[in-house]
């Protein structure tokens, strides 16, 4: 499975234009679901990236719906537990929220996989 960071690293070799935005996300720990949505939809616009039809689908699903979620859930964690989620969720690309929303839906709502 190729995370979002693998893609936002294809995305500044591909996309000279975009090289700084997509530096600037992989420079954090955790991309925003809006900093990755926007550099998704500008590598899509992006001429120079020669993007394959399936690379096309991954960058779609890379796309933050535009209605905004507005349901919560809460979960008690030990530390141990929300550092380990914390790990994988950085070792994914993802924020927490993302990571836990892929793997409890088994895929995010946009209809691509994580």
């Amino acid at each position: 499975m190729i995370g979002d960071r693998d893609v936002i690293r294809e995305i500044a070799a591909r996309c000279p234009g975009l090289l700084v935005q997509a530096t600037r996300a992989l420079g954090t720990r955790t991309t925003s679901p809006q900093r990755r949505s926007a550099l998704a939809a500008n590598a899509l616009r992006d001429p120079e990236g020669n993007w394959t039809p399936d690379e096309r689908r991954r960058l779609a699903g890379m796309i933050e719906p535009t209605q905004a979620r507005s349901r919560q859930v809460q979960v008690r964690l030990s530390d141990a537990e929300h550092g380990e989620l914390a790990a994988r969720a950085g070792m994914a690309g993802q924020t927490m929220s993302d990571y836990i929303r892929s793997v409890a839906i088994g895929g995010d709502q946009r209809g691509g996989d994580r």
